[in-house]
């Protein structure tokens, strides 16, 4: 414990962040690979901190090895820096007491793999209609701004010619200019608030709720917290978990309130002697032929396999419902932006087409 408060202090001068998904996948890939080699964890990790690319991998590295090499466990080294998640750490330390760390490093380094993708692409769902929103935003500023003053300028110098009803077309041409401007910087807004969300995990999570709510009525929150559950119990028995803990576990790293409540009722048909398959088909966690594939696993001493293959058939469908998002935003915009300058191009041309008429008559 004294070797962790002191490592405690060093990381404290560095002021070490948590480590990203990308990240946390690349280490616990790299550690799992020095151990089937037969290296141990103090060798590994002196290796990775000759190599690091940055002052902020060799110091976080460095403060491991200091821990690992007074007779620490992996586990009490990832504690002492700060920059491993509550649950990482708990994995490995499972992982060591019950023989079983290669299997949870690998299970992590998927687990991590899994939620660096699932970033990845919401935040690509999110961006690409951000910046269709500010070209729409920059093209119509600049219409307003710039084109439509100086045609206005033009029919000012010749108003005399125009009849009353290219008269009344001018004017609203000129007052649809304040309202295009107003929708321009609403525009604007909402692709800053879309740019600032993409950034951070709790904001990603935000964007999928709403686009979840806007375009698939829960079927996008459902097959997210189910790659979760999946990946998260899988993870579980591979560290050595009975399958009570393990559904435990995943209980407490489901961040969707749903899922929270279908994990304690399967918990529940547990208890009153169900098979694991019974009690998540009862729970509502999967169905169909999702069902078939637990119960034939299980049966079969393959309960992590099983777990790992539907967690990426949920990762699978999870991508295809956010590229579903961009296919249905992208039209719409670029409707949108048709609209928005059709709409000031001809709030122009018809009072010059009037004036001409007006002057040829």
């Amino acid at each position: 414990m004294r070797a962790i408060a002191t490592t405690k202090n060093l990381l404290t001068k560095t002021e070490a962040n948590m480590l990203t998904a990308e990240e946390l996948s690349l280490f616990f890939l790299q550690v799992s690979l020095m151990l089937k080699s037969g290296i141990l964890s103090v060798d590994g990790i002196a290796l990775l901190e000759a190599e690091a690319a940055s002052q902020r991998e060799k110091s976080l590295l460095q403060a491991m090895r200091i821990v690992l090499e007074r007779g620490e466990p992996l586990y009490a080294a990832m504690t002492a820096v700060g920059s491993f998640p509550d649950h990482a750490r708990r994995m490995v330390q499972i992982g060591e007491e019950t023989g079983r760390l290669e299997q949870v490093l690998t299970a992590l380094t998927q687990y991590y793999q899994q939620e660096h993708e699932l970033r990845q692409n919401m935040r690509q769902a999110v961006l690409y209609p951000a910046w269709l929103a500010v070209i729409i935003a920059v093209v119509t500023f600049v219409l307003v701004a710039k084109v439509l003053p100086a045609f206005q300028q033009v029919l000012e110098q010749l108003g005399s010619g125009l009849s009353p009803w290219a008269a009344s077309l001018m004017r609203s041409g000129i007052f649809s200019k304040w309202g295009v401007i107003i929708f321009a910087a609403l525009l604007l807004m909402a692709a800053f608030y879309l740019f600032i969300n993409s950034r951070r995990p709790a904001g990603q999570e935000k964007l999928r709720r709403l686009a979840d709510a806007l375009f698939f009525r829960g079927a996008l929150g459902l097959s997210a917290a189910r790659e979760k559950f999946s990946s998260a119990l899988a993870l579980s028995l591979a560290s050595g978990l009975n399958l009570n803990e393990a559904l435990d576990k995943a209980h407490v790293l489901a961040d969707d309130a749903a899922m929270r409540q279908n994990i304690e009722q399967c918990l529940g048909f547990l208890e009153q002697g169900l098979t694991f398959a019974a009690a998540v088909e009862n729970a509502g966690i999967f169905k169909g032929l999702e069902v078939g594939l637990v119960a034939a696993g299980f049966r079969a001493g393959a309960g992590e396999a099983v777990m790992l293959e539907l967690s990426r058939r949920f990762h699978r469908q999870t991508e295809e419902m956010l590229s579903q998002v961009m296919a249905r935003i992208e039209p719409v915009l670029v409707i949108l932006l048709v609209l928005v300058v059709g709409m000031l191009l001809l709030s122009v041309m018809l009072p010059l087409l009037a004036m001409m008429n007006a002057i040829g008559s």
